[in-house]
């Protein structure tokens, strides 16, 4: 423990075989995310000594932030800690800052200074599997946190003797810690390419914490202290405790589901071990440290406490129930805390001692505005030496507002904090859940209770869940509100999340000792989608979720204190055949896996199929080598198995086995990840993030074995080379991914009015305000231009909206993702695709490769806008005989600016009158592929999408829709009333009550052998009925709307013959092999886990 070495988390295999980092990171993408608050601890920085850096942990730190940029992520870097430092409970700080301020890190736990969870609750007989559930917090309010925050952020003031280094403490713990911190700094800089590019800011340190500063009164417990659990001594006592002395009822809290309650009280004794570490132990002759070189002043004497070197208090009058007897002319008599010489010690500032008698006495001290300002102030200040256009994430102690910074003139100097850029980056958990480890019927407003917003704690209490999510909403919007004392700067939930681990482990299997529950992880979804949902409606946050661990066990948790909030886990992987499916071709991506071994059986699924017929066979059969199961065909028989059974080898989903080259397109184009990234904030629409681009690579060039000289392509959001795998990928190991893969506005033009998502439902609304000063430079100004319309222009940028694979996938997707069989219907000769329009239904037919046989003429006219003179957007056709569609009439369509919402389908009916979203059906939400694998993204999803104006397409996981824009925003704020609009009917059929109808049937297209069929255009115009265009508003503005919903409503898995506990989603079935049939089909299916597929 006193080696001072670093002992990390697991570092990432980046550039061997494995991937693992590519792993991780594709996963996380995949899942929706875009921002990466990346954790390091100034202990990894500095643990053999001050000013001694650990080279091989930065470049180890460089190399990821590389792979984080390689798979397009933003990344925002937090120093972070957590009660001071894992010697004390928590992380963060190096071992030496402790022996540097005085304290025997061997101590703690005798002298209750701290719980550690490798001593608990004895370090002679230590139970870290006990170590009882958030205790860990409460070392905030025990005495060597209290002390360490003290020193480090108000030594000068409060600690003045103690001088190391010919320094104040303060500075000196500061000096270390900014300089640590900026090194890192300096060497991603050298690095090249992250700064601005991928890395976008620096956190301050990760919930900062007062010590003592602005304690009221020493000799009781603060009011502020929110937390207790366990025994809570006051300082008083722990001052007492910290130099051995026995300490008799101290109190004792639980916390139950109505909170913490009282519940006694004990007694400690240390038996005169103390926290202050002697000279000997301390390595100390003549003030001089002989293993960390530093040298102490004369006037700070180890072994003694620092409080009563500072006359805070006398430890020759304590006691052990703190009760003394003191003389008086009235006679002797008991005095209380006689010992505490100065109980408001911490109150004050030092520079008002005197003025008691003055008007307005002493002036007590505030934390944020006179200790931690000036930290950040010199903190930010030495990053920008290396990152000068760094954007600071502002985070305050927790529940607390940011220093008030809005307001200022402009040469105050605590202006030089943000320098005109910010985020402020709070923190909010669900306290009850976190600490019950149970989703309860009832919760409270806890940040109104600690605002003073209740009378009583009485008032706070919400019952019901309707009320418990309006509650958390409530409150992320007053922390939100609480940003405007920075200035008008977006907000971002630096940390929120919800453990794991509920009812005593029941999602691992652990309650009942029978497996039972193993794989539900419902409850977790309700809590973890509570607190998201906090995240939306006018409140337009964004987040970065609390955690993810690439160690995570369900013995340990995240590995640190019992704690266990990780979205994913190994131990949450489907092992044992329950990963199945089928490849469209194993050659191609699993090429260099060909002559391995066949699984262990263990690894395997079966399925019993019906008998194949030679109608059903393929000539691809013949070409895959005898010893390897064909994943090709899903008819083939394996020659190792009977007649009528058929070996599925599923998807190899497993973090341990994949490659990356196994689930993604490595994008070969230099290419950029958006035109225009607006942060998701309404109070900052003009905040935008850098763009990301793609570099080029070789084409044999796969992204795990680029170096890191080399620069990294961009992933984007993955191109998955299968969706099925993708899905069977993206669930394996997740816990409660329905509540945090959510859909949600990547980028917006405007700014938002506000946005929901309910994950039950698989819905996503949110309403957009425009006006002139929205359009970009790249949109049209005047109609000579010829794509504006009365007033308005179509901007060249569009809004951007992740909709997830997980909530928006085929239904076939899903059955092929875990080997459920899938019918299928191949349709030969002209298919007809009927188009279901308000006026009716109409037969079209889809001609096959009509556009890019070059019929039609050289151009497609689409309506932009709804407008009384023919208005259309000319595309370029492909050359004769060329193999590609046109693209953007293969994805796009337009609505018109109408006040109902428009309606559209993205997947429209097929020829025998089904809606029901079969393979077969062609997706108008999907962008064209190349080779148009049938198994591939872009026939994944379905969707119902409805707006109120403009345009969509869809590519992969990401819609993109554009509206029109006003041009000037003095146009007239009254309803723009027009003539007769004249349109382009793409199939020469008027069709005047749905322009939506018309644009689906100019992209129709077919799913023929593979190949998707555009339907032809018509130069025949027609004149529809009138529209209004769009209305503004007094400041200039217009509203549009988009809702989108999965077609046939949210995944149903149990349906669709998935077991719902192999998606985290429901119980396991009976733990005992089963065997179902079906009379008919002949099909069933078993996997390793005794579930059935039907």
């Amino acid at each position: 423990m006193d080696n001072g070495g670093y002992v990390g988390g697991q570092r990432f295999e980046l550039f061997s075989d494995s991937g693992e980092a590519d792993i991780h990171l594709a996963r996380l993408r995949g899942w929706g995310f875009t921002l990466l608050r990346f954790v390091f601890t100034w202990e990894a920085l500095e643990h053999a000594g001050p000013k001694k850096y650990d080279e091989d942990f930065i470049s180890h730190l460089i190399l990821v932030l590389q792979k984080c940029k390689a798979h397009g992520f933003l990344v925002f870097l937090d120093p972070h800690q957590d009660v001071w430092s894992r010697f004390t409970g928590g992380s963060g700080a190096p071992y030496w800052t402790l022996l540097a301020c005085g304290i025997n890190p061997r101590s703690l736990t005798a002298t209750q200074a701290a719980l550690l969870h490798n001593e608990y609750p004895t370090p002679a007989q230590p139970d870290p599997a006990n170590f009882p559930a958030m205790i860990w917090g409460t070392n905030y309010s025990r005495l060597a946190s209290q002390t360490l925050f003290t020193l480090f952020f108000a030594g000068r003031d409060f600690a003045p003797k103690c001088i190391i280094d010919g320094v104040n403490i303060q500075d000196y713990l500061q000096n270390h810690f900014i300089g640590a911190v900026s090194h890192l700094a300096r060497r991603i800089k050298e690095a090249g390419g992250l700064l601005d590019e991928c890395v976008l800011g620096w956190d301050s340190m990760n919930e900062p914490f007062e010590g003592m500063v602005g304690y009221e009164d020493l000799r009781r417990i603060g009011a502020s202290q929110a937390l207790k659990k366990g025994s809570c001594p006051t300082p008083a006592q722990g001052m007492r405790l910290g130099m051995g002395m026995k300490q008799d009822d101290i109190e004792w809290w639980d916390f139950g589901s109505f909170g913490p309650r009282r519940n006694g009280s004990v007694d400690i004794d240390p038996n005169g071990v103390r926290l202050w570490v002697d000279p000997e132990v301390a390595d100390e002759i003549d003030g001089v440290n002989g293993r960390w070189g530093w040298k102490r002043s004369k006037e700070w004497e180890l072994g003694k406490c620092i409080w009563a070197l500072h006359g805070v208090w006398d430890p020759s009058k304590s006691t052990p129930n703190g009760v003394s007897r003191s003389s008086s002319t009235a006679g002797a008599t008991e005095v209380k805390d006689i010992d505490i010489l100065i109980p408001n010690y911490f109150l004050y500032s030092p520079s008002s001692e005197g003025m008691e008698d003055v008007p307005g006495g002493k002036d007590k001290v505030a934390f944020v505005e006179d200790y931690l300002l000036p930290h950040m102030r010199d903190y930010f200040s030495a990053l920008r030496a290396h990152h000068p256009e760094l954007i600071p994430f502002i985070q305050p102690p927790v529940f607390h507002p940011p220093p008030l910074l809005a307001g200022l003139e402009p040469d105050d100097p605590c202006l030089d904090v943000l320098k005109g850029r910010g985020c402020y980056s709070t923190h909010y958990y669900d306290g009850l859940t976190l600490m019950t480890r149970h989703w309860n019927w009832f919760n409270a407003d806890a940040l109104g209770v600690l605002r003073g917003k209740y009378s009583s704690p009485v008032f706070a209490v919400k019952i019901g869940e309707a009320a418990i999510r309006k509650s958390l909403r409530e409150q992320l919007g007053v922390l939100k509100d609480d940003a405007k004392r920075l200035g008008e700067f977006p907000t971002v939930i630096g940390e929120i999340g919800t453990p794991m681990e509920l009812d005593e482990k029941y999602s691992y299997g652990g309650r009942d000792g029978r497996g039972k529950g193993k794989g539900d992880y419902r409850e977790q979804v309700k809590a973890l989608d509570a607190s998201l949902y906090a995240l939306d409606g006018a409140n337009t946050l964004s987040v970065t979720i609390w955690t993810y661990c690439t160690d995570s066990s369900h013995k340990w948790g995240d590995g640190w204190n019992g704690e266990d909030l990780s979205l994913w886990s190994a131990d949450d992987e489907r092992t044992s055949g329950s990963i199945t499916g089928l490849r469209k071709d194993i050659r191609r991506s699993r090429a260099s896996r060909l002559m391995s071994p066949l699984r262990e059986e263990k690894d395997r699924a079966y399925a019993t199929v019906q008998e194949v017929t030679d109608e059903d066979s393929s000539s691809q059969r013949g070409a895959t080598p005898s010893d390897i199961p064909s994943l090709s065909n899903p008819n083939f028989v394996s020659r190792s198995t009977a007649v009528n059974t058929e070996e599925l080898v599923g998807y190899q989903v497993s973090s341990a086995t994949l490659t990356l080259d196994d689930l993604v397109y490595v994008k070969r184009s230099a290419q950029s990840l958006s035109t225009s990234l607006t942060l998701t904030n309404a109070t900052s629409s003009r905040a935008t993030l850098l763009p990301a681009y793609t570099a080029a690579i070789k084409p044999s060039q796969s992204i795990s074995t680029i170096t890191n000289t080399q620069s990294f392509p961009s992933l984007a959001f993955p191109t998955f080379s299968s969706a099925p795998m993708a899905f069977a990928f993206l669930t394996n190991g997740a816990r409660a991914w329905k509540a945090f893969v959510r859909a949600y506005p990547l980028a917006i033009v405007g700014s938002p009015k506000g946005w929901e998502w309910d994950c039950n439902k698989a819905v996503f609304e949110m309403t957009v305000r425009v006006g002139s000063g929205d359009r970009s430079s790249s949109s049209p100004a005047s109609s000579a231009d010829g794509t504006n319309v009365s007033g308005f222009s179509e901007q060249g940028v569009a809004t951007e909206i992740f909709l997830p694979l997980l909530h928006f996938a085929k239904d076939e997707v899903v059955k092929k993702a875990f080997g459920v069989p899938v019918h299928s219907r191949t349709t030969t000769g002209q298919q007809n695709i009927k188009v279901t329009a308000r006026g009716g239904e109409t037969m079209y037919p889809a001609r096959k490769n009509a556009l890019s046989s070059g019929e039609a003429g050289g151009a497609a006219t689409i309506p932009l806008l709804d407008d009384p003179s023919t208005i259309s957007l000319a595309l370029d056709r492909p050359p004769a005989g060329s193999k590609f569609p046109p693209l953007e009439m293969a994805r796009t369509r337009s609505i018109a600016p109408s006040t109902p919402l428009n309606r559209s389908r993205a997947g429209l009916h097929d020829a025998d009158g089904d809606a029901d979203g079969d393979a077969e059906t062609a997706s108008l939400s999907s962008s064209y592929a190349g080779e148009g694998d049938e198994d591939g993204m872009d026939h994944a999803l379905g969707l119902e999408v409805e707006v109120s104006a403009g345009r969509w397409s869809v590519e992969g996981q990401v819609l993109k829709w554009w509206y029109p824009i006003p041009i000037e925003a003095s146009a007239t704020k009254t309803s723009m009333s027009t003539g007769d609009s004249t349109l382009v009917s793409p199939l020469g059929t008027a069709n005047p009550n749905d322009h939506l109808a018309r644009q689906k049937s100019a992209a129709s297209m077919s799913s023929q052998k593979g190949k998707r069929t555009v339907g032809t255009t018509s130069s025949t115009t027609t004149t529809a009925t009138t529209k209004p265009l769009p209305r503004l508003d007094e400041e200039g503005k217009v509203e549009y709307k988009i809702r989108i919903r999965r077609r046939g409503g949210p995944i149903d898995f149990k349906k669709l013959g998935v077991p719902e506990n192999w998606v985290g989603l429901g119980p396991r079935p009976n733990s005992e092999r089963k065997t179902q049939s079906s009379e008919g089909s002949g099909r069933t299916g078993c996997c390793g886990d005794g579930c059935i597929i039907m």
